[in-house]
């Protein structure tokens, strides 16, 4: 049995029911009195009963289980698709969708799952209320007791706390950065729990850009917005991987529009597109380096597939 199956699942065998009142009515009764079929069965025998009484259980867990994921979030999550069909995640990454427009509407550690990775993305919705909304010491408390419960019955899950998104609005934005520094305090020095960093798409006040979303952005050209996005990536410390064009359709100019930003180049050992295409979208990749000590003597595979070279 599996250190992994073990830590999912809880193993154990409820003890014989009525064994130590038998034990001891046999121990007391006057040996005069036992009859030749309660002889046959010595006290002995009963006594040590439960030390030969074993529980086996064989579960199988599959590898890609290590990356099962539950997101529980709001609208900003509707599209995200679990499964194996195209337009999902696919089958290495396993999970659910939960919806939960306000960190109230979180749901209890049950009905969650016990999945490797938990995501919460909530909160926006609770701070655009102008006339019934909590205040944000109130919400992260909220929020606070959600997080405990969930880590108290799964302790091995990473839980990922995602911080709220820009708005458009320079109003609600000031409850946003409020809000978010929260969230990180909350998340300093906890175990197993992870802060995912939304930053990045707002621009230098703080809010997000009418044209971003899907960003669709052509780095190839050498338009204004591809310098404006090329300044926000660069200014937070991310390096985009991709450099050559990723949208090729007939009658149309080739585009660099879908990228890989990582804020440190120092583990890729490669990055680069696939030939094939989906919906004239060449697929993007990168190999990032995770060597641990156990895996220092593994032999390298003989055959490598080979990609396009950036």
């Amino acid at each position: 049995m599996s250190r992994l199956s073990q830590e999912i699942w809880k193993h154990g065998i409820d003890p014989l029911e009525g064994l130590n009142e038998d034990t001891e009515d046999l121990n007391n009764v006057d040996q005069d009195q036992l009859t030749d079929h309660d002889i046959e069965r010595p006290a002995d025998s009963l006594m040590n009963r439960d030390e030969v009484r074993y529980s086996f259980t064989f579960r199988h867990v599959a590898p890609f289980f290590k990356n099962s994921t539950v997101i529980v979030g709001d609208s900003n999550t509707k599209y995200i698709k679990f499964g194996k069909d195209a337009g999902t995640l696919g089958k290495w990454l396993p999970g659910k969708r939960m919806w939960a427009a306000k960190i109230g509407d979180i749901p209890s550690p049950k009905d969650i799952g016990p999945y490797r990775n938990i995501v919460i993305h909530s909160g926006i919705n609770d701070i655009r209320d102008d006339f019934n909304r909590a205040s944000n010491r109130a919400l992260i408390g909220q929020l606070k007791r959600k997080c405990d419960d969930i880590q108290k019955l799964y302790p091995n899950a990473k839980l990922h706390l995602s911080l709220l998104l820009p708005t458009k609005s320079p109003h609600v934005n000031v409850r946003v950065r409020e809000l978010n520094s929260l969230f990180i305090d909350f998340v300093f020095n906890r175990n197993n729990m992870f802060v995912i960093d939304n930053s990045v798409l707002g621009t230098q006040n703080g809010c997000m850009p009418s044209k971003y979303g899907d960003f669709n952005i052509d780095l190839l050209s050498k338009s204004k917005d591809a310098a404006e996005f090329e300044q926000i990536i660069y200014s937070n410390n991310l390096i985009p991987l991709i450099s050559v064009a990723t949208h090729v359709k007939p009658g149309c100019n080739e585009t660099l529009i879908d990228n890989i930003l990582v804020n440190s180049t120092e583990d890729i050992l490669a990055a680069g597109i696939l030939e094939s295409k989906v919906s004239h979208h060449s697929p993007t990749f990168c190999f990032i380096s995770c060597i641990t000590d156990k895996d220092a003597n593994a032999s390298v595979p003989k055959h490598i597939p080979k990609f396009q070279k950036e």
